[in-house]
């Protein structure tokens, strides 16, 4: 898979590490990335639609913001000092901007009412307006928002759940926890505690996509997650 690099080093006299920027175009959106250590970008065509993934490794110090050229400031950040990775793109039916196999610990803040974000996750689409929140996700069915402003809904088939600020939910082997876990770093340690439960199944293609196995390993071996094989 070819990979797209968009670098450029921007020196902070206020820092004392160099800060990579990264620039990217995507329909009328404006997405800059921002991180301490290289981070992959690279862009993939399907039949229906244009996407970027990127990823990148623990202590990157990674931002990245998503803006309009005829609305002032930022619409989205999404930051992140842990390996991660995620899919965007546009839907433009639904005028909701959408994340795809979100995996990693996240800051996701969105600014205004102007589109949703939507993550998806299986069997379960997380869409939120102005909000701000914690969220927290390892594989595709285990994951954990903390909401500290706004409203998101949680949408299963034709079930709606909502949180509101200061609640938070908790998807964890088919099932769904709400205001359980009301501290991120307990429930950092109960995912995790999940992951080690499951290490049998790692190996297994009927439990967890490659993308997911490589991503565990990393997690619980402290592994780099991308290489130069990524």
């Amino acid at each position: 898979m070819k990979k797209i690099y968009f670098i450029f080093f921007i020196n902070f006299f206020l820092y004392s590490e160099e800060i990579l920027y990264q620039e990217i175009q995507y329909n009328n959106f404006l997405i800059k990335c921002y991180s301490t250590s290289k981070i992959l970008v690279d862009k993939i065509y399907n039949k229906k639609n244009e996407y970027f993934f990127i990823a990148g490794n623990k202590d990157s110090n990674f931002s990245l913001l998503i803006e309009l050229p005829y609305i002032k400031g930022s619409l989205v950040k999404i930051s992140s000092n842990y390996n991660f990775y995620f899919e965007l793109y546009y839907d433009d039916k639904k005028n909701n901007l959408v994340l795809n196999n979100l995996l990693g610990d996240f800051n996701i803040e969105i600014f205004n009412s102007i589109l949703n974000l939507c993550i998806k996750k299986r069997g379960i689409d997380i869409v939120s307006g102005f909000s701000s929140y914690n969220f927290i996700s390892y594989t595709d069915n285990l994951f954990y928002i903390y909401l500290k402003e706004g409203r998101v809904q949680f949408i299963k088939k034709k079930n709606i759940t909502i949180i509101i600020s200061g609640e938070s939910f908790a998807f964890i082997d088919g099932k769904n926890y709400v205001s359980r876990f009301n501290d991120p770093l307990t429930a950092k340690n109960i995912l995790v505690n999940n992951l080690y439960s499951n290490l049998d199944k790692i190996e297994d293609s009927r439990y967890f996509s490659n993308l997911e196995k490589k991503f565990i390993n990393s997690i619980i071996y402290n592994k780099i997650f991308i290489d130069n094989n990524f």
